[in-house]
């Protein structure tokens, strides 16, 4: 029985390792992101924005139903940046927690002559090759609609 229970404990220890990480990456990876989201969303570049979401990721965009999916999120970015926005954002806080981590921001975006600030939360999952990839990404507008 003793065996038993040393067993137990021995696997429950190892399941319990195996699900975390050592490693705190997120923090750095998503604030480096943050430049080269701006980049590519200030030059138009579809591809190179669509590329930070996963293929199931959920896109949220202020006062517009959910955009679900790597086909619509490229769709809706690509008809958005048309209108040549600009956009600044800059993250408050990441929290890690293994192969997920949630990001909370502001940002500030001018477009068709109006500039709005806001907020967002993104969620990021971290990729087999290492890098990570937002499955959601929440923003809530500042402005009155």
């Amino acid at each position: 029985m003793r065996n038993s229970a040393a067993i137990f404990l021995l696997l429950l220890c190892a399941c319990a390792s195996s699900t975390t990480t050592s490693s705190n990456d997120a923090n750095a990876y998503i604030r480096s992101a943050a430049q080269r989201y701006t980049s590519a969303f200030n030059s138009g570049d579809v591809n190179g924005v669509a590329a930070f979401y996963t293929d199931d990721a959920v896109l949220t965009p202020p006062n517009m139903p959910a955009t679900k999916g790597m086909a619509a999120i490229h769709d809706a970015i690509s008809g958005f940046l048309a209108q040549h926005p600009t956009l600044s954002f800059a993250p408050d806080s990441i929290t890690q927690n293994g192969d997920t981590a949630t990001e909370r921001g502001h940002y500030t975006m001018t477009a068709g002559g109006q500039t709005d600030h806001g907020t967002y939360t993104a969620v990021w999952k971290r990729q087999a090759d290492g890098t990570w990839k937002m499955t959601s990404d929440t923003v809530v507008s500042g402005s009155a609609h």
